[in-house]
């Protein structure tokens, strides 16, 4: 069950997880193989949170996999181990986080095509307040932490990488032909 927790909270039991056994990358690809996109909880029904899509400020903490499927603003996201963030593939969302994202599980941005874009934004951060902590998440330190075993899985659809063209092109050339 996803629950949602306070920053302290999060802080006292977020970590108390990594300590156990870590799934591996072979086990998520278990996971992953089992489930699809279409039969994995969804961020925006309710059903998924016990009753109440977790409201724009608070933590969120997800110990098994959930499809971000809207825009969603969050104080902090944690994906414990069994957790996973998939971003749906046919879709354009934004994930919107004003303190740190951890990945203790799994966090995947795959999408389908080139019209869908997949973002995570940090909003409100104060860089000046930055310490450095190694491998400790600190709150001052906001950002994207893959953590442990935790696999951050990010690809992008293929594009087309350069534009050439039929011939050479001269110098004060107003016109030429692209190959594609």
């Amino acid at each position: 069950m996803s629950t949602q927790l306070d920053r302290r909270r999060f802080l006292t039991m977020g970590f108390v997880a990594a300590g156990a056994a870590m799934v591996g990358a072979t086990t998520w690809n278990t996971v992953l193989a089992q489930s699809t996109v279409d039969d994995t909880p969804r961020w925006s029904d309710p059903a998924t949170w016990g009753g109440k899509v977790p409201s724009p400020g608070e933590w969120v903490s997800l110990d098994r996999p959930v499809v971000l499927d809207v825009d969603v603003q969050v104080a902090g996201l944690a994906i414990q181990i069994g957790g996973a963030l998939i971003f749906d593939p046919n879709r354009s969302c934004t994930l919107t986080s004003t303190a740190n994202i951890v990945v203790l599980g799994l966090l995947q941005m795959r999408p389908s095509s080139a019209a869908v874009n997949h973002l995570i934004r940090f909003t409100g951060i104060d860089e000046s307040k930055f310490v450095g902590g190694g491998h400790i998440v600190l709150d001052t330190d906001v950002g994207l932490w893959c953590m442990n075993d935790g696999i951050v899985d990010v690809a992008g659809t293929p594009r087309r990488a350069w534009a050439r063209t039929t011939t050479s092109v001269a110098a004060g050339d107003t016109r030429f032909t692209l190959q594609a």
